[in-house]
């Protein structure tokens, strides 16, 4: 399994491209690209403290959850 980091602006594409409205047009087939290799156990993306820093203070809601929608969810 290859473990992929990202930066949050690219979550952010991510979340753009999950509801819709891709920053970039191939955003829309990144999205389908990383859902399919995550449910097939070939990637996974992890996230780091920093990532839940940069996504808290954001101000706008629908935009902090539309985001944190595409973040994985810890393991439990």
């Amino acid at each position: 399994m290859q473990r992929i980091y990202l930066d949050f602006k690219d979550w952010v594409d991510m979340a753009k491209a999950a509801s819709g409205r891709p920053s970039q047009p191939e955003h829309a087939d990144v999205i389908e690209i990383a859902r399919y290799g995550v449910k097939s156990g070939l990637v996974e993306f992890p996230l780091s403290s920093v990532s839940y820093m940069e996504l808290l203070p954001q101000q706008d809601t629908d935009r902090r959850e539309s985001v944190g929608r595409v973040m994985p969810s810890p393991r439990r």
